[in-house]
């Protein structure tokens, strides 16, 4: 989630890309997407992990800050921690070849859920350091960030689990045993290595990033945009018929009276210098008519035959007499 897309913001703004830079974010939430929308190249108002497309293999850096929830049962009656569930939804959008593979992950989440995360990012992840953030801010969330660079490798599962241990064993309220065991276990000297700055992979531009489910704020944007209201009551409103429509032969009154209650001649009427107003009306009834079958003098079989009648009613108001009456 990018929030109100600061944090882009300012990655984009350090990075020396060349103005090539292009900046994608996803937030769910209506007031802060549209902030972020004025500050990031490419955003989406969605469920970042259930209603959204993207292309794999196509992002240098990936800033993934998760909600921090336990998550949902599966059909196995376990839970997997949302944070987890992003890391391994949008590892595989990270850009990856066998010419480089400077892709690079900044994930921010709680400590209590690192070690729910360390073997994920072990197999799928190198050159890994974690620090907490500054003690004054870490107080509210307990939030530390893991920087990574995406890249296969084997790994000793012995010492991930003894990992997964210690970040057990360490209590999330104890702000130095936190920095103590991160310095010890993800040790600063890999970051050190590169002087803080490390080189960004070049990749095409994304075509797939869209949203692939539609809420009614987004219907409504979408009609809003393409001027569809406007188009519908063109392409339906009622147009003058300036061609005279004649009748092969004279129409008796039946049909005069289906026309009409059909809606074809409704409204005002002269005739002979008096005006009247007249309104159709179809009821439909199913009448229903028992038939009998004899065999000589006997009844064998009894049949109920349903007819469809339709009964016409034009109902009229007489101006000069000031009053309603029905012709049937």
């Amino acid at each position: 989630c990018c929030g109100e897309g600061d944090a882009l913001k300012i990655l984009k703004e350090n990075i020396d890309g060349g103005g090539l830079i292009r900046t994608y974010g996803i937030e769910i939430d209506k007031s802060r997407y549209l902030k972020a929308k004025k500050k990031v190249d490419h955003t989406l108002n969605a469920d970042a992990l259930n209603e959204i497309m993207i292309e794999d293999n196509k992002f240098s850096l990936l800033f993934l800050n998760p909600p921090y929830d336990d998550g949902e049962l599966d059909e196995n009656d376990k839970r997997e921690r949302v944070e987890i569930a992003f890391l391994k939804a949008y590892t595989d959008k990270l850009y990856r070849s066998s010419f480089q593979d400077n892709a690079y992950l900044v994930y921010v989440i709680p400590f209590y859920s690192l070690r729910f995360a360390v073997s994920y990012l072990e197999a799928h992840y190198t050159d890994i350091y974690v620090e907490p953030f500054p003690e004054d801010l870490y107080k509210r969330f307990k939030q530390v960030v893991v920087y990574a660079k995406h890249e296969s490798h084997f790994y000793d599962i012995d010492k991930i689990n003894e990992k997964i241990e210690r970040l057990k064993a360490t209590d999330p309220d104890d702000y130095e045993a936190v920095k103590s065991v991160l310095e010890d276990i993800y040790p600063p000297t890999i970051y050190e290595r590169f002087n803080g700055k490390r080189e960004l992979a070049g990749v095409n531009d994304v075509k797939v990033f869209k949203k692939v489910s539609l809420k009614p704020d987004d219907m409504y944007d979408i009609v809003k945009s393409v001027n569809l209201v406007d188009k519908v009551i063109k392409k339906y409103e009622k147009k003058d018929i300036k061609t005279k429509i004649t009748p092969l032969t004279n129409l008796r009154k039946g049909h005069l009276a289906m026309l009409i209650a059909a809606g074809h001649l409704n409204g005002d009427i002269e005739k002979d210098g008096k005006r009247y107003t007249i309104k159709g009306v179809i009821n439909r009834q199913e009448v229903g008519d028992t038939e009998e079958v004899y065999k000589g003098d006997e009844v064998v079989e009894q049949k109920t035959i349903i007819t469809t009648k339709y009964d016409i009613n034009i109902n009229v108001y007489d101006y000069q007499e000031n009053e309603f009456y029905t012709i049937k």
